[in-house]
Formats: structure tokens, sequence, C-alpha cells
């Protein structure tokens, strides 16, 4: 199955972070089959912190989305993501979703497919868009340009082409 998967990081070695993030991926036998740029964009939700670096790639696997799930936090603890139930949307080391399971729709207490919030967050569909723009959202029937034609963020998402 091909999953479409956000990586973030606005606190410490972001760029290092997210690169040894998708070494982990890949030790864990998932293939990376694409990958958008990074972007560095404004925070989304908590606005008082600094801003993130985002990239969206896309792996390959056998894995179940519960088990990717689990081992995507296994990941974001390793590289010392610590959850803050308080705030949400507080800054963080790594912060890594499933945002598409190909044309899975799932809904459970731990995981949603796709992920609730991609139509609203520019800094998820401009990568997107990236990398495989006509991918068609299963429940908005939309495609990724479609989606961020219409979305209605407003913060700044900027391309990063020369990072590594």
């Amino acid at each position: 199955m091909n999953y479409h998967i956000l990586l973030g990081s606005n606190k410490e070695e972001m760029l290092s972070t997210i690169e040894q993030a998708k070494r982990m991926l890949s030790e864990k036998k998932h293939r990376i089959l694409s990958q958008s740029s990074f972007y560095k964009t404004e925070p989304w939700g908590e606005k008082q912190q600094p801003d993130f670096l985002n990239q969206v790639i896309i792996i390959q696997t056998d894995t179940t989305p519960f088990l990717l799930l689990e081992q995507l936090q296994e990941i974001e603890k390793l590289l010392g993501r610590t959850r803050n139930e308080e705030n949400r949307w507080a800054e963080r080391t790594i912060d890594i979703d499933i945002l598409y399971a190909e044309n899975t729709i799932l809904k459970t207490e731990t995981l949603t497919i796709p992920h609730p919030l991609i139509h609203l967050r520019n800094f998820t569909l401009i990568p997107l868009v990236e990398i495989d723009p006509f991918f068609i959202h299963p429940l908005l029937k939309r495609n990724q340009q479609q989606l961020l034609h219409s979305s209605p963020d407003k913060c700044t998402v900027i391309q990063h082409t020369n990072l590594l």
C-alpha cells in the first residue's frame, strides 16, 4: 500500500531531524517512492512559535495503517517528540502524520484516514500538489490542486529547494 506522509519540525535541527526520520522509515522497510521539496511554513493553529520545516513523502509498505501509526509515533519519540496534551499545536522536534493510505477511509479513536485537516492546511497541500497533484481525496472527491485552490489557509509557505 502507498501512504502519503507529512513530516514537520520547528525545534532544534529541523532538516537533520526530518532526514533522520526518513532514514528510520527506510530501516523499517518502508520504501520512499517520492518526496516533495522542503517548505518553510508559518505555524498553523498556535501562532506564537517558530516557523516549521515541512515535507511530504509517499512510501510503499505492506504495513497496516495501525502498525504504521505505532511505528511513526515510535520514531517521533526516539527523535525527542514529547506530546503536549494541553496544547496539541505546540512546537515539536518532529511531527509525522499519515495523510492518505491510497483510497482507505478510516475513523477510529486513534486514527483517521484521510487526515481530517488536509483541505485546510496549505503546508500540507502545497507539497502534496508538488508530488501528486491529481490524487483524489477519497471523501471530498477532489484532487490536491482543487483542494489547494479552495483552501481557506492564509499561512505563508515558502519552498526551499537548496537545503540539502
